[in-house]
């Protein structure tokens, strides 16, 4: 999230109960609230999003684009359409879901100040009583972050940045698979990486499944339920 901006005023709000993805980029003016703002989608300068809207992953958001309340904005550069109102109260939903998530990680000592972190250096971490699982002989960055109920195997590696969160369902990963740089592994459900997987740096990784053999490129996105 960035305030500075090509045209006034120059800062950046963002309203109460939004949701905003993985990998996105902030520049514009405002966000309305319960907002979703989707997977490594941009909002470039002076650019407004209205209440109760949702920017879908990978779209674009032009320079001083204004996007009502109640809109779908996808595409690049992203066009704007009514949002169907089963959603209204999806996102709603949504984000009480995550604003419960904070309080679970505290009960389960997973909330640290930096200066914690930084001490600790605690980067394989239980939760819901889900300890990471990890072959002896696969690589695990210092500066990589893996989360619960995950399974690594034989020669696979994490690299740095990269995140490996299974606090929703199971999460394994075959062996000699690699997930590099700044990677997000994440789902609702039960994910399962294959063998000889190359997760590329800064990939989202949001599906269901990922066979063998497999090149996930860089930057690319695989969402909810992918196969």
């Amino acid at each position: 999230v960035c305030a500075s901006s090509s045209y006034p005023p120059n800062f950046a709000s963002i309203g109460r109960g939004c949701n905003i993805g993985h990998g996105v980029v902030i520049h514009c003016q405002s966000i309305g609230s319960y907002v979703l703002v989707g997977n490594r989608s941009t909002l470039l300068d002076g650019a407004s999003i209205g209440d109760f809207s949702v920017v879908a992953a990978l779209a674009v958001v032009a320079p001083r684009s204004k996007v009502p309340s109640y809109s779908f904005a996808r595409g690049v550069p992203a066009q704007i359409g009514r949002l169907a109102e089963r959603w209204h109260t999806d996102l709603k939903t949504q984000v009480d879901d995550y604003a419960d998530q904070p309080s679970t990680y505290m009960a389960e000592g997973l909330g640290m100040t930096p200066d914690q972190v930084l001490r600790e250096g605690q980067v394989i971490r239980s939760i819901h009583g889900k300890t990471p699982r990890i072959d002896p002989t696969a690589f695990i960055s210092e500066a990589a972050y893996v989360l619960g109920d995950v399974t690594i195997g034989p020669h696979a590696s994490v690299w740095p940045g990269a995140v490996i969160r299974a606090d929703d369902g199971p999460i394994t990963i075959g062996a000699y698979s690699s997930v590099q740089d700044n990677a997000v592994v994440h789902s609702a459900g039960p994910l399962e990486i294959g063998e000889r997987v190359t997760i590329a740096h800064g990939a989202m990784v949001h599906g269901r499944s990922v066979g063998n053999n497999a090149l996930i490129a860089n930057n690319a996105v695989l969402l909810e339920g992918t196969k």
